[in-house]
């Protein structure tokens, strides 16, 4: 009576194996389920198998694939800690895994413990660097999650989410010109697929972009090219400070290269840009946005 309570009181009852050929059945069953990505059905047996037999060889990393794939976080995390803590079960990748799964769910300082855990997991470097940059971005410690989206954009070269999430990163720190590089890579590694996002974000760094060009042509020497350049990005994006930046360096050093009726349209405009801007900010504190 001893002996069972004791076996009860730690979750290690001795559990009854199937017959090892049948169990193996089950198994092949399985990865047919997997191989056609019929993720559904593959999650309900997994899930069969793993209750009957929750330490069978192979049981336990096929339903977490299963898992991951039907994005079940909340299940994938609660059958890992079942896994660790009633059976004994913790196989390399593990840490990365749970990291991953509470990442996913908002739990962000748990998810950085396992993740800085998985860093010395075998076979786990590169991936394990990525998920905890974007823990460390959510948390706001932006220098440290740069560093470790660096690390996996050289430890996984056709991963393109590592240079998306260093562009991010960058323009949070306030380094357009950067994010930009780390854009155009990520859009390099879509081997020509059309991702959304990464286009949305090379959108949205244009103007810092065309500030890297003019810049380019200033150091050409090419300055009629860069103030045509200029003029051009300003009546588009007349609110960005990197563009607005560059107009106000090339009006300073160009006063005696361009013709006066020229030089004072530009900076006419450039005023009644500024005017419309404030107006505008002033217009939304009146409405108290």
């Amino acid at each position: 009576m001893t002996k069972l309570r004791s076996r009860q009181q730690t979750g290690l009852t001795k559990i009854s194996k199937p017959n090892q050929a049948f169990i193996q059945q089950q198994l092949i069953e399985l990865d047919e389920l997997i191989i056609a990505q019929d993720w559904q059905a593959a999650e309900f047996e997994a899930l069969k198998l793993f209750n009957s037999t929750p330490t069978g060889l192979g049981v336990l990393e096929r339903i977490v694939t299963v898992l991951r794939e039907r994005c079940k976080w909340d299940k994938l995390a609660e059958l890992l800690l079942k896994a660790r803590n009633n059976y004994g079960l913790w196989p390399n990748g593990s840490n990365l895994q749970l990291g991953q799964a509470l990442l996913e769910q908002g739990k962000i300082d748990q998810a950085r413990n396992f993740l800085e855990q998985a860093l010395n997991d075998i076979d786990c470097e590169g991936w394990a660097n990525h998920f905890l940059g974007k823990a460390l971005r959510q948390l706001g410690e932006l220098e440290l999650a740069l560093y470790h989206q660096l690390n996996a954009t050289e430890l996984l070269p056709d991963f393109m989410w590592a240079p998306f999430e260093c562009a991010h990163i960058l323009r949070q720190l306030n380094r357009p010109l950067e994010a930009v590089v780390e854009a155009h890579e990520a859009k390099r590694r879509c081997n020509g697929d059309v991702n959304p996002l990464v286009y949305q974000l090379l959108d949205e760094l244009e103007p810092a972009q065309k500030a890297f060009e003019i810049d380019e042509l200033i150091e050409c020497g090419d300055k009629d090219a860069a103030f045509s350049a200029m003029r051009r990005e300003l009546i588009k994006h007349p609110s960005d400070p990197e563009i607005r930046l560059r107009a106000r360096t090339i009006l300073n050093k160009s006063e005696s290269t361009i013709d006066p009726i020229s030089l004072s349209i530009i900076e006419a405009e450039l005023q009644e840009f500024e005017l419309l801007l404030d107006a505008f900010e002033a217009d939304l504190e009146r409405q108290d946005f």
